[in-house]
């Protein structure tokens, strides 16, 4: 079982990863950290994950997380969404990692506003990655006691309110 949780984080980095670069690819260039310099040692630092303790990765009878809620709640993401957020913050961006019921939502909130040509180049790099999001959320039936699991993504403005947000299930 713990290899699939170790296999299923490494997908997880994975997405993150590449939503990194999505948010980057919103700000604009005199702004910009240089390409993947961040998301690549933020990537780096967590691609060893640390296994829950015994006795505290599961509820569930089957050997998985009883719900998407309690693994976004695990040491493993945690650590993981610690250090992510360490390097995301040169780049002016906070990223958290959640469950709603059947959904991983991934928020990513910007600390400056985003333009209506950043948010236009937010909604076609989502899109273009549509095929990794319902794979994530295929894989999350692997860890979590789940039925018709959800990667959400959703971006934040500094004041809160919502610039884009797309919803991915499984295939």
């Amino acid at each position: 079982m713990k290899s699939k949780k170790g296999l299923f984080a490494g997908v997880l980095l994975a997405v993150i990863g590449s939503l990194v670069l999505t948010a980057c690819g919103a700000e604009t260039e005199s702004s910009r950290a240089p390409a993947g310099t961040e998301a690549t040692a933020a990537t780096t630092e967590a691609a060893e994950p640390t296994e829950p303790e015994n006795g505290q990765e599961t509820s569930a009878p089957s050997g998985k997380y009883g719900s998407i809620k309690e693994y976004a709640e695990s040491e493993l993401i945690r650590e993981q969404v610690d250090s992510l957020n360490e390097s995301f913050n040169a780049l002016g961006l906070t990223v958290d990692i959640f469950g709603e019921g059947n959904k991983l939502v991934y928020q990513y909130t910007y600390n400056t506003p985003v333009t209506d040509l950043q948010t236009e180049s937010l909604e076609q790099s989502l899109a273009s990655q549509e095929s990794l999001f319902e794979s994530t959320a295929s894989a999350l039936t692997l860890v979590v006691d789940v039925e018709d699991p959800v990667v959400a993504v959703v971006y934040l403005n500094a004041d809160g309110t919502e610039i884009l947000s797309k919803e991915f299930a499984s295939r």
